[in-house]
C-alpha cells in the first residue's frame, strides 16, 4: 500500500491516475486525499493507493469543523423550510429570488 504524508496524485495499479476525495472521518475532516478510482466502491479500497493532498488537521479544527458542518446543513434546512412557507403563503407557484 502507497501510503504518503501529503503528496501528488499517484498511478493505480490499474494504470489509471488517482482521483481525489475528501475524508469525512473524525480525525481527518474535509481533509482531501488520492485514492484508486476504485475506492470504497462495493465497500472495498481499491488498488490500495493513497496519499494525501492536504497537510494534517490541527486537533481544535477537528473539533469544529463538524461542529459548524453540523449547524450549517440545520441552518440550509431551517431556510428550505421558511422558502416553502412563503411560496405557500403566495399560492406556490412563484419562484423565491435569492439576493
Amino acid at each position: 500500500m502507497g501510503i504518503s504524508n501529503v503528496g501528488e496524485r499517484q498511478i493505480c495499479h490499474n494504470g489509471r491516475p488517482s482521483q481525489r476525495f475528501t475524508s469525512w472521518t473524525k480525525n481527518n475532516p474535509e481533509r482531501r486525499f488520492y485514492g484508486c478510482e476504485n475506492y470504497n466502491r462495493n465497500g472495498n479500497g481499491g488498488c490500495r493507493v493513497f496519499s494525501w493532498c492536504d497537510p494534517p488537521i490541527c486537533d481544535r479544527a477537528k473539533v469544529l469543523i463538524p461542529g459548524l458542518l453540523n449547524k450549517t446543513r440545520k441552518l440550509e434546512s431551517k431556510i428550505e423550510e421558511l422558502k416553502e412557507i412563503l411560496r405557500e403563503s403566495h399560492g406556490g407557484g412563484d419562484e423565491i429570488k435569492e439576493s
